[in-house]
């Protein structure tokens, strides 16, 4: 039943786009991402993160005030542990650009972040995953948080999966 309610909910979509004549690149797009796992980042330490991203208004570019949060946990070229939290997402994208002929996955909101002093305010991140296919042994992910601190790791996924539901 949930595969027949989500197959009529693509097919309205779609029809809705034609009817009000978005851009034919938009309706390529995905209706919704999600991933999760694991990679090595700065220091060959295990990384680890999970995303989920869907809905939004397109603007031609991408889909604005989506449903979606992020989590990831790394460590610093210190070694100081770097917890990312975020329960809302400003906007949201993907494309068939990635190198492999994979699909990125962009997003970006706000975030608060734990350094091991406790969760501080202030933080922006903008994270990119790519779907290489299944199982998504060569799937890639890369987080950046701006904010009173500068954080950047990315790496191949060690395990997990980054899946676009188109």
């Amino acid at each position: 039943m949930k595969k027949l309610i989500a197959l009529a909910v693509t097919a309205i979509t779609v029809l809705t786009a034609i009817t009000i004549g978005l851009p034919a690149q938009a309706q390529e797009y995905a209706v919704s991402a999600e991933g999760g796992g694991w990679f090595y980042g700065a220091g060959d330490v295990k990384n680890n993160f999970g995303f989920r991203v869907s809905g939004g208004t397109w603007d031609g570019w991408h889909y604005l005030n989506p449903d979606g949060w992020l989590n990831y946990q790394g460590r610093s070229d210190g070694g100081v542990t770097f917890k990312v939290r975020s329960y809302d997402v400003f906007g949201w994208g993907c494309d068939n650009n990635a190198p492999g002929g994979g699909w990125d996955v962009y997003l970006d909101g706000p975030a608060m972040v734990n350094r091991g002093y406790g969760w501080e305010d202030g933080y922006r991140f903008y994270a990119v995953a790519i779907d290489n296919g299944e199982p998504g042994t060569s799937d890639w992910f890369r987080i950046e948080v701006l904010g009173p601190q500068y954080y950047y790791s990315e790496g191949t996924l060690g395990g997990g999966n980054i899946k676009l539901y188109r």
